[in-house]
């Protein structure tokens, strides 16, 4: 009886190992390879990775992404890094940015107006925001924008590059 019980705690254990051995492993970027940039946050999030590590993690897939010219996905990456911090003034930025460049004016302007929102002080926000409402054909909207950015300028240098794209754009 005394062996049954010895072999069944020991056969329990055994069973049991495997199950703690998981909790405790540690995350592993290389095991987000071949995943979307969703699966990798929940993959990070089943380990418990501090939202910051995620956001590294995310970041560090994103700009090996668009070292290999993948601009879908370094958008997916960013845009994945608003679902952890929807007030990332870097994921918002950059997105507008990328799409900018995708001419997706109005993923664009969405984003932009986002990152507007959180830092309202930087006059290069609003000088891209400008000339993406320009390129949607909303030349009232990115004559708005700079004005406000002309209100708000700490160095209107930065808003003459804006102004001259918005003028060319709009007439």
């Amino acid at each position: 009886m005394r062996f049954r019980l010895l072999s069944g705690l020991v056969l329990f254990g055994l069973l049991a190992a495997p199950a703690a051995f998981a909790q405790q492993a540690k995350f592993d970027p290389a095991q987000c390879e071949g995943r979307t940039a969703q699966d990798c946050n929940d993959l990070m999030g089943s380990f418990e990775l501090k939202p910051e590590e995620r956001l590294k993690v995310l970041l560090i897939r994103a700009t090996a992404l668009l070292q290999k010219h993948d601009l879908e996905g370094a958008i997916a990456e960013y845009r994945e890094m608003t679902v952890i911090d929807p007030r990332s003034l870097i994921a918002y930025s950059t997105l507008g940015f990328l799409e900018s460049i995708g001419e997706k004016w109005k993923d664009a302007i969405a984003d932009l107006k986002r990152a507007v929102e959180i830092a309202p002080e930087q006059d290069r926000l609003h000088a891209m925001l400008a000339v993406a409402l320009a390129k949607d054909g909303d030349c009232k909207g990115a004559q708005a924008s700079l004005a406000e950015a002309r209100a708000k300028a700490k160095d209107s240098s930065t808003l003459a590059a804006a102004e001259q794209s918005v003028d060319g754009t709009c007439h």
